[in-house]
Order: C-alpha cells, then sequence, then structure tokens
C-alpha cells in the first residue's frame, strides 16, 4: 500500500528568499507542482482569513507564504490564479488588508474573491452544505492553513481550513446544525470531499497555541507542512505539538470515511535530506511544550448565559437566512469532550431542535438580558462616579476645616500684632503737614472710629466728642 507523503521543512522566519526556498523543497519532496496541477488549469488559493489581525498574532495565514507560493506559480507557468474565502467576522478585503496579503495579490494580479455566491449541496446524513460556487467550480484548490489550536476540533490545520468554503450567514448555521465535535467532524470531511483540494500547505513558521483559533498565543514552530492528504498532515501536526493523533476527530473519521490516514505506518515524512522517523520528526521539529489546550477560565453568571443565548440568536438568524424547515425541540446539553493532550476538557455544546417560537422566546429573553446588564453597566458607572465625587468633596471639606482651625490657632499673635500696630500710630502720630491719600483720613492727633454705620473700616479722625 502506498503511503501518504508529508512533507516538512524547516523554516525559521518570514524571509522572503527563505519561505520561497522551503515552499520549493517541500514541493519538490512530494512530487513536484507539475505532478500535481495542469498549467492551463484554473487555481483557486484558499487561506485562512478568519478575521482581522495583524500579522504577528499568527491569526491568518501569513502574506508571506502567500507571496511566495504565488510567486512559484507564475514562475511555473500557472497564469489562472485566484484567491478567496469566506470569513468568520468580516470581509476578505478587510482582513486582507490589516494582515498584509491585499498589497502581495495587487502586486501579482491576482483577484481577492469573497464567497458569497453559494451552491446547495445535498450530505450524506440527509441534510445540506451551501459552499461557495467558486470553490465549486474552480479546477484546482490549493489550501494554504494556518497552524492552530481549535476547541472543539483540538486543531485547525489541513482539514478545518476548508470550511472557508462555505458561504457567509451558512457558516453560522453550520455551528448549529452539527453541535458536537462528532457531527462537525464529519461535516468537514465531507465538505473536503466536495470541493477536493489539490495541495495541502500548512504554514506552521510561527503557530497559535493556547485558546485558537484566534484568541491564542503565537508561539514559533520554524515549520512548513505539505501534502495531497489532510489527514496524514494534521497527524504530523498532531505528533509535532506533542498531541495524539486519535484525539482529533476529523483524523479519526476522515480515515473512516476515505479522506486520508493517520496511521504512522502508513505515513511518510519527508524533509530535504529524505524521510525521517517520528521520532526524529519530533526531536528535530517539535514543541513538546505546546500548549494545544489552554483556554482561559470560562465567564460565569450573566456572562455565560448570554454566551448561550447568543448561540440561539444566531441560529434564528442563520436558520431563516437559509430558508430551512421549522425546527422541531430545544436542548441544552452540557457535556465533557475528553482527549485532550492535557487531559482537560469541558465543551459547552449547544444542540438545537424544537418550533421556531421557542427559539424566538428565547432570543428575545436574550436580547432583554443584554438590555438589563447594559442598564445596570450604566447605573454602576454614576454609582461610581458619585462615589468619587463625595470622595473628593470629603477631601476638600476636611481641607476646610484643617484651614479654620490652623487659622483659630493663629488667631491670638494676628490680634496681638494688630493692637501693637495701633498703639505705635499713636505713638508715632502724624505729621500735620503730611496728608494721606484718602481724603476721609484726618490728622487732628485722635485715633477714633467716626460714623461706624456710614463706613466699612476703622478711620484716622476727629476725638470723640
Amino acid at each position: 500500500m502506498e503511503k501518504s507523503k508529508v512533507a516538512v521543512v524547516a523554516c525559521p522566519d518570514y524571509e522572503p528568499a527563505r519561505v520561497k526556498e522551503s515552499l520549493q523543497k517541500g514541493l519538490e519532496a512530494i512530487g513536484g507542482l507539475e505532478s500535481l496541477i495542469g498549467k492551463e488549469e484554473n487555481i483557486l488559493l484558499k487561506p485562512n482569513l478568519v478575521r482581522s489581525a495583524k500579522r504577528e498574532r499568527a491569526v491568518v495565514t501569513d502574506p508571506e507564504v502567500m507571496d511566495a507560493l504565488i510567486t512559484i506559480l507564475q514562475e511555473n507557468g500557472y497564469e489562472n490564479i485566484s484567491c478567496g474565502d469566506s470569513c468568520g467576522l468580516g470581509t476578505p478585503e478587510g482582513i486582507a488588508k490589516e494582515a498584509g496579503l491585499k498589497e502581495v495579490l495587487e502586486k501579482h494580479n491576482v483577484p481577492l474573491k469573497d464567497f458569497l455566491t453559494s451552491e446547495r449541496v445535498e450530505t450524506a446524513d440527509g441534510k445540506f452544505l451551501m459552499i461557495a460556487k467558486d470553490a465549486l467550480d474552480c479546477d484546482a484548490l490549493i489550501s494554504v492553513s494556518k497552524m492552530k489550536t481549535h476547541a472543539l476540533e483540538r486543531i485547525t490545520g489541513a482539514v478545518k481550513n476548508q470550511y472557508g468554503c462555505i458561504s457567509g450567514v451558512y457558516k453560522k448555521l453550520g455551528h448549529t446544525q452539527y453541535p458536537n465535535a462528532e457531527s462537525f467532524a464529519h461535516m468537514l470531511i465531507e465538505l473536503n470531499q466536495k470541493v477536493a483540494p489539490r495541495l495541502y500547505i500548512c504554514d506552521g513558521i510561527v503557530a497559535m497555541e493556547g485558546n485558537g483559533p484566534t484568541s491564542g498565543d503565537p508561539v514559533s514552530m520554524g515549520v512548513l507542512l505539505m501534502s495531497t492528504d489532510p489527514i496524514a498532515l494534521d497527524t504530523v501536526f498532531c505528533h509535532l505539538v506533542n498531541l495524539d493523533p486519535s484525539y482529533v476527530p476529523t483524523n479519526l473519521y476522515g480515515e473512516t470515511l476515505g479522506l486520508g490516514t493517520w496511521h504512522d505506518d502508513r505515513i511518510e515524512i519527508v524533509t530535504a535530506d529524505g524521510t525521517i522517523s517520528e521520532e526524529e520528526l519530533k526531536r528535530k521539529y517539535g514543541n513538546p511544550n505546546f500548549n494545544v489546550d489552554r483556554r482561559k477560565a470560562r465567564k460565569k453568571g450573566a456572562l455565560d448565559l448570554l454566551e448561550i443565548l447568543g448561540v440561539f440568536q444566531s441560529h434564528l438568524e442563520s436558520h431563516l437566512a437559509a430558508g430551512a424547515d421549522g425546527l422541531t425541540g430545544v436542548q441544552v446539553v452540557l457535556a465533557h469532550v475528553d482527549g485532550l493532550a492535557t487531559g482537560r476538557a469541558g465543551h459547552l455544546i449547544i444542540r438545537l431542535t424544537g418550533h421556531v417560537g421557542v427559539v424566538v422566546i428565547v432570543v428575545c429573553l436574550g436580547l432583554v438580558v443584554r438590555v438589563v446588564l447594559f442598564v445596570l453597566g450604566i447605573f454602576v458607572f454614576v454609582q461610581v462616579c458619585f462615589k468619587v465625587f463625595q470622595l473628593f468633596a470629603q477631601v476638600v471639606d476636611r481641607f476646610e476645616r484643617f484651614v479654620r482651625r490652623s487659622l483659630q490657632f493663629f488667631y491670638p499673635a494676628v490680634q496681638l500684632v494688630e493692637f501693637g500696630g495701633d498703639v505705635s500710630v499713636q505713638q508715632e502720630g502724624p505729621h500735620r503737614d503730611e496728608r494721606p491719600h484718602d481724603p476721609d483720613v484726618h490728622v487732628d492727633g485722635c485715633v477714633a472710629v467716626q460714623h461706624s454705620r456710614e463706613h466699612g473700616q476703622s478711620l484716622f479722625g476727629e476725638c470723640v466728642r
């Protein structure tokens, strides 16, 4: 039985020349481009553009990998090239611009497509997938994934990357139609079989560990992976990050359903220097400390309720947009998903069935809760501001009382000084010939208060009669 080849090529950083050289070595190791794709064929590149993020966050396929791949294709006579994706949040153009990919595509004159137009494709379980027409109509799809973790499927690599071939709103519907790891994995396998990528490339130069696929942490892995077998590629991915490949549902069901193989005796790991074993792979390229599941503690109380209700709301919106028939029951199931490399797990699985009316009620409840929490937030903010104002007022009041007490302490001394000043004036006496500027001051030699009700201060004037 012929083994599935997976090329593993070292690439320590995104230096353009180094990325291009590594890609070329990997493609040669699995047979070369011409053995996979005809030069006259219409090629669609499918990167991971899940949401807007800077390239250093390791959320999206790095633009240098895309640049090197397009350069190699064009240098080898491939002219009909386009690029496309259906994003989880945002638009391909906006995400490509943020990550630096838009500039690369414009440089090579490669159009960027948003998978808005879809085609309904029936599935083996009696459901359907709304797959982008661009993905179905192309001659050869090249999947260029990003090496990341995933809360439900453990990893998002070669197989998971094709979920971006589901058009727009229907991606939300997919998450509710297939709410657990098993059903979602089955759907991904069938999706890969429908769009049938000719080549799978995984950008693992800088990967994402922890809370993937969008909120994890970048970690250097320094490798590029290439294969025509997505299950075998994801299996090698698992070995590199010290994860048992059997813990990944898409690996298990992918082999059962004929998409590829995850058994090591059926996989040939090739490098620029030849074939290596699994042990050599781990020793030379692996990261035993890679954090497969380091999700932050789930929010409690009302925030957890909002998360659940948000799923219901998204489901209703997707359901109505898809024009599907009525639902049949509502059930919320809290289940554990075992098998993580760290032994930790726990996923909230929402199973949605039932009447639309019930879902509408739940959605309305979710909206009410959100409004209530918003109002409570404003109330808390006002209360905090009021408390701060009260504290400031207390400080001012205490300072004022301190000043008053200080003045009371020094008041006798001030009186003494004033009294001494009066005596001094009486002793010296003003010169009769020198007149002050105030015309009401008289210099008759006596100090007296004149017309106290008419004047606001004591004056030098005539003696009391």
